[in-house]
């Protein structure tokens, strides 16, 4: 992948551009004022300035990439403007293991942590929905639209279910992933380490029953009043521990 960014260091704008793959990362950071120095003397039919890199590195997809091999990486980036050819070329050097880990492993953390928080709470909803249609039926309501019934939700058969399903594309390394997931400690840890921001809570009013009553069921005559006293069965209503560990 490539990556281009604007940053503001001591009132001064740098330009960076990193190129990276799942192995290593290769960068060029230098101030803007020298990036357009450099590319109006490379290439004086073009006049570079802080508009032209606002409206290609920062902001469009480049038409093509040339990457040259020498002591270093030079990378060429070109771009369409106005049927104009523009292109632009920056001299990478290898990346530190800490920026491959900034660039490139902590968001796949973030993004793991992101889907999985995701799931969860997914689960934990389809899991309230069945508790609320359980405590519907024990109090005598009948579903009408017998087409749309579904079996009980069972969340480690789901689990099981795409791990099944992927045997074969599934290595060791993975099955370490989603282990080290299991744990609330370990996602605590990696959201700590990642600085990941959990944004993926439910909001109350959709895991709350309805205040009215529901289009779907009936009590199969006369509506009745309801009672005071209901059935309750265990574990209703369900409470959320993945929506607890929100940082």
């Amino acid at each position: 992948g490539v990556d281009f960014s604007r940053e503001l260091d001591l009132n001064r704008a740098y330009i960076k551009c990193i190129l990276f793959d799942l192995k290593a990362l290769w960068y060029e950071r230098l101030p803007l004022a020298s990036l357009i120095e450099r590319e109006n003397e490379r290439n004086p039919v073009v006049t570079y300035n802080d508009a032209l890199i606002n409206s290609t590195l920062l902001s469009i997809e480049a038409v093509g990439y040339t990457i040259q091999e020498t002591e270093t990486k030079k990378l060429t980036v070109k771009y369409n403007v106005s049927a104009t050819p523009i292109t632009f070329v920056f001299e990478l050097m290898p990346g530190t293991a800490d920026q491959l880990s900034l660039h490139l492993i902590v968001p796949l953390w973030r993004t793991v942590l992101l889907l999985d928080g995701q799931k969860r709470n997914l689960k934990a909803i389809l899991e309230q929905k069945d508790a609320e249609l359980e405590q519907y039926r024990l109090e005598g309501a009948v579903l009408k639209r017998t087409t749309v019934q579904t079996s009980k939700f069972d969340g480690d058969a789901f689990e099981r279910y795409y791990v099944d399903q992927n045997e074969r594309g599934i290595t060791r390394e993975d099955r370490t992933i989603v282990q080290l997931l299991i744990p609330l400690g370990n996602r605590y840890h990696l959201k700590k380490a990642t600085h990941f921001i959990d944004r993926t809570a439910v909001p109350a009013n959709v895991v709350q029953s309805p205040a009215g009553p529901s289009t779907s069921v009936s009590t199969g005559g006369t509506p009745k009043k309801r009672k005071k006293k209901r059935h309750r069965i265990p574990g209703f209503p369900m409470k959320f521990p993945e929506l607890a560990d929100q940082e």
